[in-house]
């Protein structure tokens, strides 16, 4: 299974991540009670630890963002972005996109929770194990199809595809 990003699910509010005063509406079907754990990736926009939800035993992955008064002076354009993309993310519920589990703010930073997929991305399998036999590519990239058909009729763009950004289930 490869996804590429989110889940729906029914809850709450929180603040607004900038100031901490205005609230905006944020989804959750239940309260994630997550512990940061290891560094598991980095990007442009944050880095991606591994996550335990302290209530459920469950693994997830914790992106995290910095917001805070040292984020620089694209601070409220960070926190406007994000909120674009928790608001997509919770309304996505597909088999080859990776499911939303809720976010929060701790100081200065912002979390947003989501699925962990262990295998990994095509990238590192690629660069680990070389070229793919074509009938093993076309899986692939049938599968990535299949997660962009679901989030194009939603009318959402994914803007940002790469093999980098293109998660591996542990069955493939």
């Amino acid at each position: 299974r490869h996804t590429t990003q989110s889940d729906e699910h029914n809850g709450g509010t929180e603040m607004n991540p900038l100031d901490g005063k205005q609230p905006i509406t944020m989804t959750v079907k239940k309260s994630v009670q997550f512990r940061k754990g290891r560094l598991i990736g980095t990007g442009g926009f944050g880095r991606v630890y591994l996550g335990f939800d302290q209530s459920t035993g469950a693994l997830m992955a914790a992106k995290e963002i910095s917001i805070g008064p040292n984020a620089g002076p694209n601070a409220e354009d960070t926190v406007l972005a994000l909120q674009k993309e928790v608001a997509i993310m919770k309304k996505l519920q597909h088999e080859n996109v990776v499911r939303y589990f809720g976010s929060e703010r701790r100081g200065s930073n912002f979390y947003i929770l989501m699925e962990y997929v262990p295998g990994g991305t095509l990238r590192n399998i690629v660069d680990d194990y070389g070229a793919m036999e074509p009938a093993l590519a076309g899986d692939f990239a049938r599968q990535m199809l299949q997660g962009l058909r679901y989030i194009h009729s939603r009318n959402i763009v994914h803007r940002d595809i790469k093999a980098v950004n293109v998660l591996v289930g542990i069955d493939g």
